[in-house]
């Protein structure tokens, strides 16, 4: 199990809109964030080691607008694996 942790910071580095043939999509947010050590006290906490992390959230778009729920964030400790997320979304979104 992973050391815990707070989120101290996450600033998004891109809000990207792709669009595929007919009306489906999807709008991807990727963004930069720092974990601190545990702080007792503070609103949540995380299962994740202190560091900095390459986020990923999803939300599938329709005629260009976004619809149903938004996907949690997820959090990602290299760039790359982050972009192979963000593309096997997209394989997936694309063959609906």
């Amino acid at each position: 199990m992973n050391a815990r942790s707070n989120l101290q910071s996450e600033t998004i580095t891109s809000d990207d809109l792709v669009e595929f043939a007919g009306i489906h999509g999807a709008r991807i947010w990727r963004s930069t964030a720092v974990f601190v050590p545990f702080v007792a006290g503070w609103p949540s906490g995380y299962d994740r080691e202190p560091g900095t992390y390459f986020g990923l959230r999803v939300h599938a778009t329709r005629n260009g607008k976004t619809f149903g729920a938004v996907q949690r964030t997820r959090f990602f400790v290299t760039e790359i694996e982050r972009e192979a997320a963000a593309a096997a979304y997209l394989k997936r979104r694309r063959s609906k």
